[in-house]
């Protein structure tokens, strides 16, 4: 329908406007941005059990995993500003942007799985201590399709990280 394609091109024009610094919007925007997806996800219409496998493709032509991956990539501008600006901080994104994450996990939408999966070394570098404990409780999921969605997610990047291969390995 035209509604769901309209969030998911506004998802696009968001997702252009953050991941690359050279072409980003201007850090005065970032508020307003934030505010954007925080509606974006608001509106979000997915429907449960709609896995069929390729949880990768499907994250990156629904209008869910095109608005959580444009929340990724404004979480992963803020952590590069900060460290532009030599910012101590445990954790480089909003409290917001970690919380509508949060809301997309606990609502169980398949894209988020996969999308913390694929983005698993980013938003390790965002916020080390919150990606840790997700994938140290991964194994916790209540359906064990998030999981898969998860490690399709996660393998899809093709490399092991150490530490994340650790925390996997323990849960």
């Amino acid at each position: 329908d035209y509604f769901t394609w309209t969030l998911a091109a506004i998802s696009d024009l968001m997702q252009k406007g953050c991941k690359s610094d050279e072409w980003a919007f201007s850090e005065e925007l970032n508020p307003d941005v934030e505010e954007i997806i925080k509606i974006l996800i608001a509106h979000l219409t997915y429907e449960k059990d709609s896995y069929q496998g390729d949880g990768v493709t499907h994250a990156l032509n629904s209008s869910p995993g095109k608005t959580l991956t444009a929340l990724i990539y404004l979480g992963l501008r803020e952590a590069r500003l900060s460290d532009k600006k030599q910012e101590k901080k445990d954790s480089k994104w909003s409290n917001s942007l970690k919380k509508d994450y949060e809301k997309a996990l606990d609502e169980n939408i398949y894209e988020a799985y996969t999308l913390l999966g694929q983005y698993c070394p980013n938003l390790h570098y965002i916020d080390s201590k919150w990606t840790e404990g997700k994938i140290e409780n991964i194994h916790l999921v209540e359906n064990i399709k998030f999981f898969e969605t998860f490690m399709e997610g996660y393998l899809f990047t093709g490399n092991v990280y150490e530490k994340i291969y650790k925390l996997l390995s323990n849960s």
